[in-house]
């Protein structure tokens, strides 16, 4: 894994280390002093101390107590049990990566130091080996959410070429900290304190590290409660999350689309975030205690000098506000008219102003969007949301030059989007597991619900595939029909490249097509041929240069158990199964 990192070239080549400075703390001075140039940062490297020293403490002392309280002499049990820590940290870290891939979860933090102190409490009295097992490797879990926000907040504060000096200070507090709490451990061993008495006071000292994380970071574990009910039906993705500066005050500014875009901005921001909200539903009694937490700052429907002040106030002080310019949410999912209310507010604050924009939560159902509207661009599944951040602009922009900001953050914010977007394929495949008793193809004579429409297409898919094997480009000669979406679904799925031939065009410019992209094997019809003979269109000399394949011979070759077959697989095996065993993987350039 060594040999995988990336090679970085040294910033300062002048630099040496000298004993002098580090026999007299110089070196420990300033790697002190950087880490506590932030609040962020000093209470992230405390937290990650007394986990660790927690850690060291139940490793000494884990052993005697096994022999105390279950009567196990077994060492090697004993480090088995506490080993299994080490796994649920691991996967304690892989779910804060899957659940904050594209921002900073902080709501983790406060929830990962409940479950540490939860822990603690119960390893005073189960005594049952199993359920030690089980505990050991919970305690991990919530390790890992506790230590992998702490170390990413740590690395997100540092200033650009600190960050080597605050992981030193990190590493020096860190192994202070064991260092004290193995010392307070001896003592009390030596006082004849047993250690169930000793892991009662680690859960006390956690137990109050709780309270303050929660009161310390109240927005962010209420937002993790509120990611929790909505990650069923939303799926965030941050752009341009390095354009969120780190420290001081910053304005942010974009589009108002939905009732939930608060939510979101809070979700993607790792810093907390003020917002501006009219003053009629501010004070809504069963809204006011929730609002006042998040520490919103009401405002009259016509401005506010004192609200304007307040939002002054907070910016000079360093904190996130966010306002929406346009002053009400959208009707129709595009930017109005910025008013300029916001230039004032942040005049003589030295704050930047960061733009915004929200993808993805028009025509939600907390949008303006009509019914029609959202039943069109209803998704199946999770609704991706995109959150875009631009470039930082200086707090004397207009409100005009703030909007031409915004809309190019757009522009990025949909790009990040369109990244994400996996092949045609595997979208059909995902929509047709979600709704697969929905119609999905619908003629006179025919209808096909999706669940039926993906069972055909792997026959088809199967049939087909000898048919172009050593091919790349197929051709697919056929009206919209039920069978040409078979064929490009089966043509898709094999990992090929559909080309729909224009039957109505003059067939020498028809063959003109085939050459150029080298199409040795057509999909098409013999029905749909002779009623274009009838019509006067004769693309007999276009067989002389590929081979026709008919969906007829294709069909009568497909005998019914392959079909039954089909259906029970596109029923039941799940869309991950499907996706690896029948759809061939493509590169998206």
């Amino acid at each position: 894994l060594a040999l995988r990192l990336p090679l970085k070239q040294q910033t300062n080549l002048m630099l040496k280390f000298a004993v002098k400075p580090y026999l007299k703390m110089r070196y420990l001075k300033n790697n002190l002093k950087s880490a506590w140039s932030h609040q962020g940062i000093w209470l992230s490297i405390i937290g990650l101390a007394v986990f660790f020293a927690i850690n060291q403490v139940l490793l000494a002392n884990f052993g005697a107590h096994l022999k105390e309280v279950v009567g196990e002499t077994d060492t090697r049990i004993a480090n088995g049990i506490m080993a299994l820590a080490g796994i649920g940290i691991i996967l304690g870290a892989i779910f804060v990566g899957k659940v904050s891939k594209n921002y900073i979860e902080t709501g983790m933090i406060p929830l990962g130091a409940l479950g540490i102190c939860v822990f603690l409490f119960s390893l005073t009295f189960i005594q049952n080996l199993w359920f030690l097992a089980i505990l050991f490797t919970v305690y991990g879990f919530f390790g890992g959410l506790f230590i992998v926000p702490l170390n990413a907040l740590i690395q997100y504060y540092a200033k650009e070429g600190e960050v080597g000096t605050i992981l030193a200070a990190n590493n020096f507090v860190g192994n202070l900290f064991m260092l004290t709490f193995l010392g307070v451990s001896i003592g009390l061993s030596f006082l004849q304190f047993s250690n169930q008495t000793t892991f009662y006071l680690l859960a006390t000292i956690t137990f109050f590290g709780t309270l303050y994380a929660i009161a310390k970071l109240p927005q962010a574990f209420i937002r993790y409660i509120i990611v929790g009910m909505l990650k069923r039906r939303y799926q965030v993705q941050v752009v341009g999350m390095t354009n969120m500066p780190s420290r001081g005050g910053v304005l942010l500014l974009g589009n108002h689309v939905s009732w939930l875009d608060w939510a979101m901005l809070q979700i993607a921001s790792p810093r907390p975030i003020r917002f501006v909200m009219f003053r009629s539903y501010y004070e809504k009694w069963y809204l006011k205690w929730f609002l006042d937490i998040f520490r919103v700052i009401p405002i009259g429907q016509t401005g506010s000098k004192q609200a304007l002040d307040q939002v002054q106030k907070s910016l000079s002080q360093g904190e996130v506000v966010a306002l929406f310019p346009e002053g009400h949410i959208s009707h129709n999912g595009h930017l109005s008219i910025f008013k300029s209310g916001f230039e004032r507010a942040v005049k003589d604050t030295h704050a930047v102003i960061v733009p915004f924009y929200l993808r993805g939560l028009w025509g939600s159902l907390s949008s303006y969007a009509t019914r029609k509207y959202r039943y069109s661009t209803g998704s199946a599944g999770q609704r991706r949301i995109t959150i875009g951040f631009g470039k930082s602009l200086s707090h004397q922009a207009s409100a005009s030059e703030v909007k031409q900001a915004v809309l190019e953050t757009a522009f990025h914010s949909w790009q990040g989007y369109v990244e994400t977007l996996e092949s045609l394929p595997i979208s059909f495949l995902r929509t047709a597991k979600a709704q697969s008793s929905q119609v999905a193809v619908m003629e006179p004579n025919t209808q096909l619900t999706y669940g039926r429409l993906l069972a055909a297409a792997l026959v088809f898919t199967r049939q087909l595939k000898p048919v172009m094997k050593h091919q790349q480009n197929i051709g697919i000669l056929l009206p919209a029909s039920t069978g040409a979406v078979l064929a490009n679904l089966a043509v898709m799925i094999n990992g090929k490249t559909v080309v729909n031939l224009n039957y109505t065009a003059e067939t020498s410019i028809v063959a003109l097509s085939m050459e150029r992209a080298d199409i040795k094997t057509v999909l098409t019809s013999q029905r749909f041929l002779s009623k274009l003979e009838g019509r006067g269109i004769d693309l007999t000399p276009l067989k002389t240069q590929a081979h026709f394949v008919y969906l007829e011979d294709i069909k009568q070759a497909i005998p019914k158990w392959k079909l039954i077959v089909a259906l029970l697989q596109a029923k039941l095996l799940p869309a991950s199964v499907l996706k690896d065993f029948f759809f061939k993987r493509i590169a998206l350039d």
